[in-house]
């Protein structure tokens, strides 16, 4: 499911994900069973695995995020891998 507002491009959502409201996802792949929450920013080569709910609000550069984890805060790091 996307929400209203949302912005996708040049991206792959894979089944059972949801995007929320006013998110934008540019140049990343987004997970089975994934969640991103309200006004989150993916910007390019951001991987997020199964399962991962990233919060509202939460501005993603370029990291690859490991199954089954919570992202609650903003990673500015490109390339940064969070286990």
């Amino acid at each position: 499911m996307i929400g209203p507002g949302a912005r996708i491009k040049n991206s792959v959502i894979f089944k059972n994900s949801k995007i929320d409201k006013g998110s934008w996802i540019s140049g990343s792949i987004i997970g089975w069973n994934s969640k991103i929450g309200s006004w989150c920013r993916l910007e390019p080569l951001t991987i997020v695995a199964e399962d991962v709910q990233v919060t509202g609000e939460v501005f993603l550069n370029g990291v690859f995020i490991l199954p089954h984890k919570a992202i609650n805060t903003s990673q500015l790091t490109f390339g940064s891998v969070i286990m």
